[in-house]
């Protein structure tokens, strides 16, 4: 693929991040963290969560999985991985295609995602999160 092809699908697909606050969750604990993606409209049109570790202190994370929280309240898995690091591209379809009711076909509309840090060296200081 050319160059100039790849830089057009960069921004096809990361051009503009979709309007959220994000915030961590207090509690009593600093592991497992947990940040709150709240969307100022519900949707279902997002391809993309970005996270970004502050690896200035090195990497922490050593799992983590993302829940989408319905308009209803209703919460369903959308994403498990490993490792964040510098940088990580989730596809919230993977590994749960065709078992998530939040995907764009149906009609569910996700207000907000939640970030569950599952397992951590130490303290997680994220950098930043955004959804596209």
């Amino acid at each position: 693929m050319p160059l100039r092809e790849f830089g057009e699908l960069l921004k096809q697909e990361f051009g503009k991040s979709i309007p959220a606050k994000v915030e961590k969750l207090n509690s009593p604990y600093p592991t497992p963290a947990k940040y709150s993606i709240t969307f100022d409209e519900p949707g279902n049109d997002f391809k993309y969560i970005i996270l970004r570790e502050d690896i200035a202190q090195g990497q922490k994370v050593e799992s983590f999985r993302i829940e989408a929280e319905a308009e209803e309240g209703n919460r369903y898995p959308f994403y498990q991985g490993t490792v964040i690091g510098n940088h990580k591209i989730c596809r919230p379809w993977e590994p749960f295609t065709g078992q998530n009711p939040l995907t764009k076909n149906i009609a569910y509309r996700t207000k907000r995602l939640i970030v569950h840090v599952t397992s951590a060296r130490d303290e997680v200081m994220m950098k930043e999160i955004k959804v596209y």
